[in-house]
């Protein structure tokens, strides 16, 4: 395994295990003692995706099972997933083309053809 690869895992297991406190690339990339620009080339020539984009991925994947289970508003789900209130996490949703946290809370979290 590479320096780089080895690196990118341990950036990726980071990431996994701390989505909710990360707020940026430069912070993960201060951790690490790298740039945040050579942080994402290399994440993104491993992985295919850059440090953010499978931040994004973590967060949303974490928030949609929370708004399965029904129990926690909205604004209590995105910070739980390390946002700062029910915008960001809307926001997060948009940007993925996936329906608002209101719409699938309907839905039970599922995304359905007629909601989106």
């Amino acid at each position: 395994m590479s320096t780089n690869a080895g690196l990118c895992k341990r950036v990726k297991l980071f990431i996994d295990e701390q989505f909710a406190a990360i707020q940026s690339v430069a912070e993960i990339a201060e951790k690490f003692e790298v740039s945040p620009a050579w942080l994402t080339r290399a994440f993104r020539t491993q992985y295919d995706l850059g440090p953010k984009e499978y931040l994004d991925a973590i967060r949303i994947r974490e928030a949609m099972k929370l708004l399965e289970k029904r129990r926690l508003h909205c604004y209590e789900i995105a910070q739980a997933v390390g946002l700062k209130d029910e915008d960001a996490l809307g926001k997060l949703f948009n940007r993925q083309g996936i329906p608002a946290p209101t719409v699938l809370r309907k839905t039970n979290g599922k995304i359905l053809p007629d909601s989106m």
